[in-house]
């Protein structure tokens, strides 16, 4: 009897994959397609290999013809649906069934019932987090959980201070002070029914206070931990995770009830996706029986032994453990012993691999949070005879890497946490950590260097804010290294190209630490980079509300760049030297004069975002200063150039700038239009940190209309989201957001302005945006 594993596995293909096998039919070459999605060639390339080993091909042609015969050309777009699309959760998409613990998955969801702390407790390699994700996954709809159920991995994390960020960015939140994020919990969670599921807890232990804290003020809340170790929290309701039952060999087991065990059964079904045409004789299941065994259902042993299916068969793939395991007997006698086994598997799983890829491996244990395939290529495969997307492709298959999608589209490569620490213990033993690890320093310092201008402005602003944030622990990594005895100078140089990056994303309190460090060392480095440091540690001075601070920064910067004769950079610097005086009369003639001289150098040298920059800095000054008619000349001239330019990003600004000219020429219809303009393009480049000023602005334009409730709802949510969010508007937010807040109240009851304010601070940020497009 023999069983067939070789089955097509067609509903593995991703909606990328999908998108490129169309864009394959439409006879566009791999440069054309990464052109047309804002991809690498070698992603491009990467999803190619992936499309053929699913559908079991190895050309185009070949995609194609088995592509057209499943169907998976015709008509499959998404449909985008009209409104706003509130996501509800971010559980990551699981590419393989689940097998087994259906017990367990019934005893979790009983204890998630009774308790609001659940902690999943077991060695690594168990199968905590793939558990604990199945319970999540089959909790969705559920009522109890019925605004969310959020899933944050811990394990790229390296200080327990980071958990708050994971915690803010996995519900869409940011604050620019990481002080308040007790204060903008408490008002996001207090009402909600959600479910965090907190993975890889174990070594950030100090920060199990935090979560006790939330559940405190969150009565609706309710968490699942996954951690090697209990948190000792009152509440808690500990659950330790076992193995995979495995078959007692010993006992007189008939052959045909083995494939019942689950770890037999995980064992068969993943050596089917690594190995198509595998047949299983039927007396090859006592071997694998056995092999899972020894293994000791361990879901991550296993999956690396079946990985090795690809090259050797059962039996020779159990005699190998079997000597692998004899030579290994020496293990710690303090881990546990199921801890042992895995370090075993992990061992045994590297020793298969060639010397190239034994080093590629251990090389890419420096990135943090993963790298992309040209990443990889230029910091780990430098001075090595292999091709970076064989060495991958390898090292894939064996189950010693992960893939996912970045947030900027690119394919990123990772390691589970157990794997990654295996990894970085053979990079400090292999004599070449410090080598590469000044490579990967230098490599997100020359990635900073390229997105310097783009993170300005331009038609690719949003793509390389989005490249930059999806490589924000490589950068920081980078930086830690260079500043704590690496290379400083390295370390001042990224502080000076980082400063639009952290304003843009809201990362205003790691800008502020970086450049107060930076300018402590900053008479190390030569005059360019001191320059680049001035104007970063300007920027954080302007984004905290310190001016005189902001104006001392950017005229040492001036200096410099003078000095070097930097003509480019001197213009950014009269540009800059405009903000600290936006909104003050007496000091109206210094920023039109810094602004005739930036503008004038930023036109010789043809920086039209420069230009772009300068204008909006005068539209807010002239507006501040009681001159819309100069104020809304500015704005048109800049919003002309940045649809020349192609820059969405700075077109909702200057869409934004010109609504508030227009209300304050008295025509808030005009204003209205404009407005919403503006917020439908923020919402469809995901421009969503200045959501709150634009609700404050549409308050002004209702109030105008005559509409005084609408109004205290909109600053009500404005307000609502200015604590959630942290959302900066600009210095003029606040004046502006107490202006109309004064006004809008003077027209209610005491009684209808209560309850207006309270609905309106009530609102998600979602529904508060679906609120303001919906016309009254």
């Amino acid at each position: 009897m023999q069983i067939n594993l070789a089955q097509p596995n067609l509903e593995c293909l991703t909606i990328r994959e999908i998108e490129i096998l169309r864009w394959i039919a439409n006879g566009s070459m791999d440069r054309e397609i990464a052109q047309e999605l804002y991809l690498s060639v070698n992603t491009i390339k990467w999803h190619n290999r992936q499309i053929y080993a699913k559908l079991g091909v190895g050309s185009r042609t070949q995609a194609l013809a088995v592509a057209l015969e499943k169907g998976l050309l015709e008509d499959q777009q998404p449909k985008v649906s009209a409104g706003i699309k509130i996501n509800k959760y971010n559980l990551p998409t699981q590419f393989s069934p689940f097998v087994g613990r259906e017990q367990e998955i019934k005893e979790i969801k009983q204890l998630l019932r009774s308790n609001r702390l659940v902690t999943l407790t077991g060695t690594a390699g168990v199968g905590k987090t793939r558990l604990a994700l199945q319970v999540a996954t089959e909790l969705i709809g559920n009522d109890d959980f019925k605004n969310g159920i959020f899933f944050a991995e811990l394990a790229p994390l390296r200080k327990s201070e980071q958990v708050k960020e994971a915690l803010l960015a996995i519900l869409g939140l940011t604050t620019p002070d990481i002080k308040f994020f007790f204060n903008i919990m408490e008002e996001y969670l207090y009402k909600k029914h959600l479910l965090l599921l907190i993975d890889n807890f174990e070594h950030v232990l100090d920060a199990a206070s935090l979560v006790q804290r939330l559940l405190s003020f969150a009565p609706r809340l309710k968490v699942i931990i996954t951690s090697r170790e209990q948190l000792n929290l009152s509440g808690e309701k500990v659950y330790p995770v076992s193995p995979l039952t495995i078959p007692e060999l010993g006992n007189k087991t008939s052959i045909s009830s083995l494939q019942e065990y689950e770890s037999v059964a995980l064992f068969i079904q993943r050596a089917k996706a690594v190995k198509p045409n595998f047949y299983l004789a039927e007396n090859d299941l006592v071997t694998v029986a056995e092999i899972c065994a020894r293994l000791d259902g361990l879901p991550l042993a296993i999956e690396l032994a079946a990985a090795q299916l690809k090259f050797t068969e059962v039996k020779s793939l159990l005699q190998q453990l079997e000597d692998r395991f004899t030579a290994l007997t020496d293990g710690p006698r303090d881990f546990p012993e199921r801890h042992r086994t895995l370090q075993r598997s992990i061992e045994w799983s590297y020793e298969l691999l060639d010397d190239l890829e034994k080093t590629l491996f251990y090389r890419l244990s420096v990135f943090q949070g993963g790298g992309t395939i040209d990443s990889i290529e230029m910091i780990c495969c430098r001075y090595l005879p292999i091709n970076a997307l064989d060495g991958l492709d390898s090292l894939f298959n064996k189950n010693l890497i992960q893939q996912k999608e970045g947030l900027d589209g690119e394919t990123r490569f990772i390691m589970l946490e157990t794997i990654h620490d295996f990894a970085r213990a053979r990079l400090n033993e292999s004599g070449e950590e410090e080598v590469v690890i000044r490579r990967h320093a230098e490599f997100f310092t020359a990635l900073a260097e390229k997105a310097k201008y783009y993170t300005r402005g331009g038609p690719d602003t949003i793509k390389w804010l989005r490249r930059l944030e999806a490589d924000h622990r490589n950068i920081q990594a980078a930086y830690d290294w260079s500043m704590n005895g690496g290379d400083v100078i390295l370390g001042l140089q990224m502080v000076g190209l980082l400063d639009y990056f952290w304003w843009r994303q809201v990362h205003f309190e790691e800008g502020k630490k970086w450049t107060t460090r930076a300018l402590e060392l900053i008479y190390e480095a030569p005059p360019k980079i001191q320059a680049s440091v001035y104007s970063a540690a300007g920027m954080m001075s302007y984004l905290y509300g310190d001016r005189s601070s902001c104006k001392r920064m950017y005229k040492q910067a001036l200096a410099l760049f003078q000095e070097l004769g930097y003509h480019r950079e001197i213009g950014w610097a009269y540009t800059h030297l405009m903000m600290p005086s936006e909104g003050i009369s007496d000091e109206t003639e210094e920023l039109k004069d810094n602004f005739n001289k930036g503008v004038t150098l930023l036109r010789d040298v043809g920086d039209k975002v420069g230009v772009c920059e300068a204008l909006a800095n005068l539209t807010c000054h002239e507006g501040m200063t009681g001159n819309p008619q100069k104020a809304r000349q500015a704005a048109e001239e800049s919003l002309e150039i940045a649809r020349e330019i192609g820059d969405r990003y700075r077109e909702s600004i200057d869409l934004l700038n010109l609504s508030e000219c227009m209300l304050d020429e008295g025509d808030p219809v005009s204003a209205h239009e404009m407005w919403k303009a503006s917020l439908r393009l923020s919402l469809e480049i995901n421009r969503t940190t200045t959501i709150p000023g634009s609700l404050s602005s549409l308050a002004g334009i209702v109030l105008a209309l005559g509409q005084p409730r609408r109004a205290v709802v909109l600053l009500g949510a404005a307000d609502a989201c200015y604590n959630l969010k942290g959302c900066w508007a600009g210095q003029s937010a606040q004046p502006v957001f107490e202006r109309y807040y004064n006004d809008a109240r003077e027209h209610l009851t005491e009684s209808t302005y209560k309850e207006a304010w309270e609905e309106g601070q009530a609102m998600s940020p979602d529904k508060a945006i679906a609120y303001a497009l919906d016309e009254p």
